[in-house]
């Protein structure tokens, strides 16, 4: 697939500010990696009447052409699932199991202040490591791959990209590109 960029205005919200806001999304697949942001309700001057990145869904008063709830929250379906496609830190095997998905134990106490001079370093920061999700370090019982070793990259399907290409870009753009 070719390197893309997309910026979109699905629609309108309601409850901010201006009591009507754009909600607008940036989507860019560059070799091989797929980045999506998004704004509510953004102005020329920078500001915003609402969140902006990583914003959940909104609820819409309004739909621009083309856009209808269901695509809405298929686009949102794909964001939450290839977002930062290149950043996974366990291997498939890992992700199916749902490791990527565990919580950090609030009753465990992770401290990050190590002195290098000590000689227990290694065994404190294993000692971290293992309270940290209770997984970092931790070997794929399927390939044995070290959960957070790396940075893990999954390819996005072939159709999920056809289809985000296939999204209309919006002409004007509210903050003056």
């Amino acid at each position: 697939m070719i390197n893309f960029h997309r910026n979109i205005c699905i629609g309108q919200t309601k409850g901010y500010r201006t009591g009507s806001s754009s909600v607008w999304v940036t989507i860019n697949y560059h070799n091989g990696r797929l980045s999506m942001t998004g704004v509510i309700g953004p102005h020329s001057n920078g500001r915003r009447d609402g969140g902006c990145g990583q914003i959940g869904m909104p609820t819409l008063s309004s739909y621009n052409k083309g856009w209808e709830q269901w695509n809405v929250e298929f686009l949102w379906d794909m964001w939450d699932r290839w977002h930062l496609n290149d950043m996974h830190p366990g291997c498939q095997h890992q992700m199916d199991l749902g490791w990527h998905k565990k919580k950090l134990d609030p009753t465990k106490e992770i401290g990050w202040h190590v002195d290098i001079r000590s000689a227990n370093l290694r065994q404190w920061e294993r000692h971290t490591l293992d309270n940290w999700r209770g997984l970092m370090g931790r070997p794929c019982p399927i390939c044995g791959y070290r959960y957070g070793s790396q940075w893990m990259k999954e390819r996005v399907p072939h159709s999920v990209l056809e289809w985000l290409y296939g999204l209309p870009s919006t002409p004007s753009y509210p903050w003056g590109k």
